[in-house]
């Protein structure tokens, strides 16, 4: 069984009108505040994902190591040649008269 706590808040007017618009979507005050709670939370998580990512790649040996297999893969990777006519296999043709 979860623990459920009981939390009391104090909000000007202008919260208290937006938490009830939310309620009625949420389908409950205590629904509205856990969806924007959860969606803090996964705000705050992208936040630091980002933070990680830009203190990984100032660093210029990351950089460079991932511009290095980045150029490896391209090496391999498959690319259709240049030039080749050819729609989508099964794809009809329009009647411009219909």
């Amino acid at each position: 069984m979860r623990h459920v706590e009981t939390v009391s808040v104090s909000l000007e007017p202008e919260y208290v009108e937006l938490l009830r618009r939310v309620a009625r979507k949420a389908g409950s005050k205590s629904a509205a505040v856990r969806q924007l709670l959860d969606r803090f939370a996964r705000d705050e998580r992208l936040q630091e994902m980002e933070a990680a990512y830009r203190e990984y790649y100032s660093d210029p040996a990351n950089r460079e190591r991932d511009r290095g297999l980045t150029e490896g893969l391209l090496s391999v990777a498959s690319w259709p040649a240049e030039g080749l006519k050819g729609g989508r296999r099964g794809a009809r043709r329009r009647n411009p008269k219909r």
